[in-house]
């Protein structure tokens, strides 16, 4: 991903790699890279979902302001220590790439709508209608079902992104960050004690 984030795309074989075992992707990295990604898979179904803009807006700021530098360390942590690996330049080159045009300005409300109304017209314009489903979630399950020839679940339709739930995300990974913080300090003290009780 960070390949295709400094060069713009992959090659055929790269993307069938990073696609490997999967069936359906949603949201960033896979939707910075969709115009690329409908030539590559021609069968492919693709969902847009829209709401109110100025709804958008008010939880696309929430999200960068509360969110944004709190989990981009936390995963920078996680990929460090399971990967070895910094993810943080992917991140910055993405937003290159990004509907918006460049980076996030979660305060200027009029740049950041023109940037959600345009990104909606480009993937209509870019994508067949036979394959592209414009899906507002308040309709439920009935035209997302029919658009993908599944039946629909007998259970409510999932309401797991609104404000309220992503409070209590973000508090549940600020906790979990705060835990790290911890142990990573007393690990610290620990080592340094070791050393200086053997080594000193």
């Amino acid at each position: 991903w960070r390949k295709a984030a400094e060069e713009g795309d992959l090659t055929r074989a790269e993307w069938d790699d990073a696609y490997r075992g999967y069936v359906a992707a949603v949201d960033n990295p896979t939707a910075t890279f969709y115009r690329t990604l409908v030539n590559h898979y021609p069968a492919a179904k693709v969902i847009l979902t829209v709401r109110d803009p100025e709804k958008w807006y008010e939880s696309y700021k929430f999200h960068q302001t509360n969110a944004e530098r709190f989990f981009i360390l936390l995963f920078r942590f996680y990929f460090l220590l399971i990967y070895g690996r910094d993810f943080h330049p992917f991140v910055v080159k993405q937003r290159d790439y990004s509907f918006l045009g460049g980076p996030p300005r979660p305060q200027d409300r009029e740049y950041s709508i023109k940037g959600y109304h345009e990104h909606t017209e480009d993937v209509k314009s870019a994508i067949n209608p036979e394959r592209l489903l414009v899906f507002d979630v308040r309709d439920g399950w009935e035209p997302l079902c029919k658009f993908l020839g599944k039946p629909v679940p007998d259970v409510p339709f999932p309401r797991e992104n609104d404000r309220q739930q992503l409070s209590k995300t973000f508090d549940y990974y600020k906790s979990i960050k705060y835990a790290i913080q911890t142990l990573s300090v007393a690990a610290s003290i620990a080592v340094a004690a070791y050393l200086a009780r053997n080594f000193i």
